[in-house]
């Protein structure tokens, strides 16, 4: 009988142990990737910030370059008249460092050598 009993304690500490087991993996496993999932939503996170920021800044330069190229239209618009046009086609020649200023100078020097 006692070794009945016996047999019967030791399965049912093997059991148990083994229960344990498999409760405390399962529950590192799901830390684990939880974690990940942290982790890589932190970084989806970031990288969206990132070309958010990117993408409003080279918006916020296109406008401020169609602003200028507005300004300096006005401006040759306003000084066409003036006896030395020459300096502000210069002025606006110095003002430019975008890839528009082509466009740029061509309609200013157009409307100088128009007048």
């Amino acid at each position: 009988m006692s070794r009945r009993l016996a047999v019967i304690i030791v399965v049912v500490i093997v059991v148990v142990a083994v229960v344990v087991v498999v409760v405390v993996v399962v529950v590192v496993v799901v830390v684990v990737v939880i974690q990940v999932v942290v982790v890589v939503v932190v970084v989806v996170v970031v990288v969206v910030v990132v070309v958010v920021v990117i993408v409003v800044v080279a918006v916020v330069k296109v406008v401020v370059v169609v602003v200028e190229v507005s300004k300096l239209h006005f401006m040759a618009i306003l000084n066409a008249d003036h006896e030395k046009p020459h300096c502000k086609k210069i002025i606006a020649l110095v003002s430019f460092k975008t890839p528009h200023n082509f466009k740029a100078f061509t309609d200013i020097n157009s409307c100088f050598h128009g007048v």
